[in-house]
């Protein structure tokens, strides 16, 4: 008598167990993937600013119109990505103050991510 109540017992809940997982599978995930509408900006790196010996922080002067309607802003790489950028970038990409990169202004398109991704990148603007 002992064995039926195991049994049953044991299918009871391999039937919930599927039951549970049917129901992860209909879910609609937060997340990707994703597509977004990208517009690009230049970005003049004006300042190169040390956090220790191996980290600087950039801060990046924006025209009129791409984050402020009537003047131009200025932007950091850390407030934007939250990471500063190396020693070891700046030397590989030949990062220097003066040259103009690119700002990118994303728009999310379809999908459930971020809805508004703004980063540099250390592309010459053209």
């Amino acid at each position: 008598m002992k064995q039926h109540y195991f049994l049953l017992t044991l299918l009871l809940i391999l039937a919930v167990a599927c039951r549970q997982e049917k129901k992860k599978s209909k879910r609609i995930l937060d997340g990707g993937p994703c597509t977004y509408r990208q517009v690009s900006y230049p970005a003049k790196l004006i300042k190169l600013v040390p956090v220790n010996g191996e980290e600087f922080d950039a801060f990046f002067e924006l025209k009129p119109g791409v984050r402020s309607s009537d003047k131009n802003d200025t932007v950091s790489h850390y407030a934007l990505t939250n990471k500063y950028v190396s020693a070891k970038k700046i030397k590989a990409y030949k990062i220097e103050e003066g040259k103009v990169y690119r700002y990118n202004d994303s728009y999310i398109v379809s999908g459930m991510c971020n809805p508004h991704v703004m980063t540099i990148r250390f592309e010459i603007y053209k």
